[in-house]
């Protein structure tokens, strides 16, 4: 006995029968009215699972033949995409893209349904609903491309959405041959639609899949790029060193373009923008959320952008007296004075006639005692320098033009260069050294304080015990590889060493090349050989020398600078961890 839903689906069968002939005898007058049927049907209550998915198959074969009754259509499978059967919306979902094959006004409309789809957590519908966008991806690429942004720009959409939508986006790209005006049309809906309003991970996203557009190659492709990114970091606004989500933004932003730097490319906008409002601010930045490892922390993470950003000025670059006044002040700023020598005390003889014990003075070019033990902070200097060294170059008078002001300098880099030495050597020793499960990794604190040795009488094994009971213990290192940690290590202490032999000379010179791919954050990133590979260029006049290296004079003394003997640096792994680490920052709520 038949049941109301055998009656709809034989009703369904007999009209799609009537219209076949009817095409075939061109009589299509009553087509419509059958097509209408055909919509009507799956909304009564009788129809049941296979009534719908066979109307379904239907309006996908026939849409296309009926103009006048194509928005009804449309409608009706959108109705049988938000069925309850999950077998409807299957078909309905599959049969999406046969509404839009021939008729591409509606590419966009299918496009932005099935955007809305992705966020189905449903195992059967996930595959067909990335199916069907790479369906109308494939054939209309440019009309879907504008109904998925669409989507992707509406303020409702969900996080969700656009996240899988920018996953389908990129992995869908990689295998799509795009025209160039198709990749004009994707670059410009990226740049004007999407960028003004992103999270941190879509402003990746987003960057990424411009940069590997062919209409963004080359130096003005880049440069659009670049130009991209800086609108993003809204340089109009003030710097405020006490939000983590300007901090997180401006120095994500800053990445992204350094990133896609060159010779020709540069962030010409961003570099004042930081020399301006963030370095003289730098030290304002809260970095007491930063978590542990070698991530940047908030602070770091700024240095280590003006850095990037720095490398790509070019002597083009007009950078003004206050700017470099500012640059260097930060910089100063973790460059200790040498130690001041203790007074040397008058010899006395006692009633024996017995010469009382003196204190050693401090021989020419050696460091003199320390009165206390000054923190330096080497990943942070070397950001700094290596900043300073390239900017300055385009000013090169600007140290020379006050006197006292390169007296003071050549002081501190002078004692940079001597405590860096010693760093040096310790970190050599140990990378020459077979490793042990206990190994540790010479730290920046101890180089000082063998740099600037105590002034005090030696103290017994106890009274030393309790000192260093009193004393905060050191952080675990943040890689578990102590090797690839002394790598780390070494990369900036070397690059420190090239910079400061720089500026040591009398007057400072600029004639070091390094290049950003050897600062050792970036080389940290590398992978391979060529993480330790790069060489760093250098032109100088000085004789070649062992590896190992010299202990350095006091900068102030330049009598024998022509005979001072230079390092060669090889590769080094990474960064150095800065003495809070972390990362930092944040965005403001989850969209910038």
């Amino acid at each position: 006995m038949e049941t109301d839903a055998d009656e709809v689906l034989k009703e369904l069968y007999n009209i799609m029968t009537k219209i076949s002939e009817n095409k075939k005898n061109s009589d299509n007058a009553e087509n419509a009215a059958l097509f209408r049927k055909i919509l009507e049907l799956p909304r009564s209550q009788s129809a049941d699972s296979r009534s719908k998915r066979l109307a379904s198959q239907f309006v996908g074969r026939l849409f296309k033949d009926f103009p006048e009754d194509q928005p009804a259509a449309f409608e009706a499978i959108v109705d049988l995409v938000e069925d309850d059967d999950l077998n409807v919306r299957k078909q309905a979902i599959s049969d999406l893209p046969k509404l839009c094959k021939d008729v591409p006004v509606y590419v966009a409309k299918v496009t932005d349904l099935l955007v809305q789809m992705l966020q189905s957590d449903d195992p059967q519908e996930q595959p067909l609903v990335n199916n069907a966008l790479s369906q109308t991806l494939t054939g209309h690429p440019a009309e879907a491309l504008t109904g998925l942004f669409n989507q992707l720009t509406h303020e409702e959409a969900s996080d969700l959405t656009r996240e899988r939508a920018l996953r389908f986006l990129t992995t869908k790209l990689a295998h799509l041959a795009l025209t160039p005006p198709q990749e004009e049309l994707l670059a410009r809906l990226l740049i004007d639609e999407l960028l003004y309003d992103v999270s941190e991970d879509e402003f990746t996203t987003a960057v990424n899949l411009l940069a590997g557009l062919g209409c963004m190659r080359g130096a003005a492709g880049r440069q659009r790029l670049v130009d991209a990114v800086c609108q993003q970091a809204d340089l109009a606004a003030p710097f405020d060193p006490a939000s983590p989500a300007d901090v997180a933004r401006l120095s994500e932003c800053a990445r992204m373009a350094a990133k896609h730097m060159g010779r020709n490319v540069s962030a010409k906008a961003l570099l004042v923008y930081y020399l301006d409002r963030v370095v003289p601010s730098i030290d304002l930045v809260d970095d007491s959320a930063s978590g542990p490892g070698l991530a940047d922390s908030p602070r770091l993470g700024l240095l280590r952008r003006l850095a990037e950003l720095s490398s790509a000025a070019g002597s083009s670059f007009a950078v003004t007296d206050k700017q470099l006044s500012a640059l260097l002040d930060r910089l100063l700023d973790r460059l200790p004075l040498p130690p001041t020598p203790p007074p040397t005390p008058m010899a006395t003889s006692s009633n024996d006639n017995e010469e009382a014990e003196t204190d050693k003075v401090p021989e020419e070019g050696e460091i003199a005692p320390a009165v206390g033990e000054p923190e330096l902070n080497f990943s942070q200097i070397e950001c700094l320098l290596f900043a300073f060294h390239r900017l300055a170059k385009t000013n090169p008078d600007f140290l020379t033009a006050c006197p006292d002001r390169l007296a003071d300098f050549a002081k501190r880099i002078g004692y940079l260069s001597q405590a860096n030495q010693v760093y040096l050597r310790s970190l050599r020793s140990a990378v020459r050294a077979p490793p042990r499960a206990d190994d540790a990794v010479p730290t920046p604190a101890a180089a000082v304080e063998a740099a600037a040795p105590s002034t005090q009488p030696d103290a017994s094994d106890d009274a030393e015990k309790a000192e260093k009971a009193e004393e905060p213990e050191a952080a675990e290192p943040p890689i578990a590889d102590p090797a690839r940690l002394r790598e780390v290590a070494l990369a900036t202490a070397e690059n420190i060493a090239l910079l400061a032999r720089d500026l040591s000379r009398s007057p400072p010179s600029y004639r070091a090349e390094l290049a950003v791919s050897c600062l050792s954050w970036r080389q940290l990133a590398a992978s391979g050989a060529d993480r330790l590979g790069k060489q760093r260029g250098e032109v100088s006049d000085d004789e070649e020398e062992d590896r190992g290296g010299a202990r350095r004079r006091f900068a102030g003394d330049q009598r024998s600078s022509d005979r001072r003997a230079r390092d060669r640096f090889g590769g080094g792994g990474g960064g150095m961890r800065s003495r809070r680490g972390g990362g930092g920052g944040g965005w403001r709520s989850n969209r910038w």
